[in-house]
């Protein structure tokens, strides 16, 4: 068992060399990202439906400890905006408290994951899945910030996406002009940012415009303030008590359906981003360490207070444009963000609450892949479906059903799809061997060839033989070099096969067996009336 797969990233960096330009660079991203962090930390935190400061502490802690035990080079990780929805849901249904003991679970998921190296199976999740629930995610981020955006007063703001249509809609009179000016002011100037200053962090500088346009102009717009209170400049004790409760077989069994989904959406995330970054660096990461740095920087951003963290793949790229060499950039990042909340949560306060939605619907549209959802409705009718179910299902159902229902429609689709392009049982008139053409005996022998796996999906296709057939010859042959590979559907579709035609006093032989194919065989205890194994070479 090697375990350099599991060996942080940062230990190689430092190992081979770490030189004072490579931290002069690290410092320059760490500082840049660590800015840009800050206005969707705190964004972040009040979408989940937690405080603020809470978003700011899973930066700074889950991200820096990330950041020194991850498995890639460049990763930036925090609270993202795809959590937001699912973490918002367990607020509603259970408090902090749930969502405490749901991210407990999903870290100790994906700790295990890493450890049992499933960091590839991620991978096999189709793109139609992941473009769907992060599609729908986009649309439910951006709805969920119509309330702070037109400053509408609601007493109860519901996790469900058709009462909020119907909230807003029902109280569309009642919104603040302030709000909406500021909300509207703050969209275009992180556009125009975006769009004629590409350098300058646009979440961070339109916030600042807005707040001091709140202040001076006299607006009175609600602020972080006049909701949250004054931003803390220091971590709160650890959670003992409300971590003890994960530890309750009941709120285990009530609370795990949620944290797989957690676990699954923080290992894509993850992976996906680690991905990107690979591509922007040139080199390699580690899924199986990644993930089990991403179990264990979520335990201890839990254990202050924090939600749960993941790679965040805007920040990232953000993090490698600006030069980041190292793993050290994330954790000059997580530091930048501590200097900032000690020295600057009182200013941080003032940001307007329009502000932060307005910032959170710009994360919701880049989180909307255009491009590649305009390619993929180009795509085959079977593709267009399940990325069309998964993202109704994300917006009006929750994440848990979409990936669910997702994954099921997606295995179903290719299942048939392989049945129909594999021609999985031929009957063959004629046997070609080297140079020579033999002819078969269609009156005491006729010969069927296998062709592809022999798996549940397809093993019914044997069965139509027999139905196919009026006058059983007196040796059938199956024909199985082109198996590859024979599940227990298909063993056991074999074996009835055989077993109705030795009650009609037939005889079945077995040609071209491939060696792992015939282990299976051997392992089931098939009964046959004699194998044909293929020559050596």
């Amino acid at each position: 068992m090697s375990f350099v797969e599991f060996a942080p990233k940062i230990l190689l960096c430092f190992k081979r060399s770490y030189w004072r330009h490579d931290f002069i660079h690290d410092l320059q991203a760490g500082v840049t990202v660590g800015i840009i962090a800050l206005p969707l930390a705190l964004a972040f935190g009040i979408g989940s439906g937690v405080t603020p400061e809470r978003g700011l502490w899973t930066a700074i802690i889950a991200g820096g400890l990330i950041a020194i035990l991850g498995g890639s080079r460049g990763q930036i990780s925090g609270p993202t905006g795809a959590f937001t929805v699912i973490l918002y849901d367990i607020v509603i249904r259970g408090g902090y408290s749930a969502l405490l003991c749901a991210g407990f679970y999903a870290a100790i998921l994906l700790l295990l994951m890493g450890i049992f190296r499933l960091g590839r199976l991620i991978e096999y999740i189709p793109f139609p899945v992941v473009a769907g629930f992060t599609g729908g995610i986009a649309v439910t981020i951006a709805l969920g910030q119509m309330r702070d955006f037109l400053g509408i007063s609601l007493p109860l703001w519901p996790a469900d996406a058709i009462e909020r249509i119907y909230l807003i809609g029902s109280h569309i009179t009642e919104f603040s002009g302030s709000s909406l000016f500021l909300g509207v002011l703050t969209l275009s100037s992180a556009v125009l940012i975006r769009s004629w200053i590409p350098r300058l962090p646009w979440g961070i500088a339109s916030i600042i415009i807005a707040t001091l346009i709140n202040q001076w102009g006299g607006l009175h717009a609600e602020t972080i303030f006049s909701r949250f209170g004054t931003l803390p400049d220091h971590f709160p004790p650890i959670q003992w008590h409300e971590l003890s409760k994960a530890f309750d077989f009941q709120t285990l069994r009530h609370l795990m359906p949620d944290a797989i989904t957690i676990a699954i959406l923080g290992a894509l995330e993850s992976l996906l981003s680690a991905v990107v970054a690979d591509g922007m660096m040139g080199s390699r990461h580690r899924p199986n360490m990644e993930l089990v740095a991403q179990g264990l920087g979520n335990i201890g951003g839990l254990l202050f207070g924090g939600i749960p963290a993941t790679g965040a793949i805007a920040r990232t790229a953000a993090n490698i444009k600006s030069g980041a060499r190292t793993p050290m950039a994330g954790v000059l990042h997580a530091g930048t963000l501590w200097v900032l909340m000690v020295f600057g949560s009182e200013y941080a306060s003032a940001i307007p609450l329009a502000a932060m939605a307005a910032v959170l619907m710009m994360v919701a549209w880049n989180m909307f892949e255009w491009q590649a959802v305009g390619s993929l409705l180009r795509s085959p009718k079977t593709e267009v479906l399940v990325f069309s179910a998964t993202l109704l299902l994300t917006i009006f159902f929750d994440l848990t059903v979409a990936i669910e229902v997702g994954m099921i429609l997606a295995a179903f689709l290719f299942m048939h799809r392989m049945i129909t392009l594999s021609p999985i049982v031929q009957r063959l008139d004629r046997v070609v061997e080297g140079d020579d053409d033999h002819s078969l005996s269609t009156k005491g022998m006729e010969v069927y060839r296998i062709q592809g796996p022999f798996f549940f999906g397809v093993a019914f296709r044997l069965l139509e033989v027999l139905k196919q057939v009026e006058t059983l010859p007196e040796t059938i042959v199956l024909q199985l070099q082109q198996v590859p590979f024979i599940d227990s559907t298909g063993l056991t579709t074999l074996e009835n096969f055989i077993r109705t035609v030795h009650q009609k006093k037939r005889k079945v032989i077995l040609t071209g067996v491939q060696p792992s194919v015939m282990k299976q065989i051997e392992k089931f205890g098939l009964h046959v009336d004699g194998f044909e194994l293929p020559a050596k070479r």
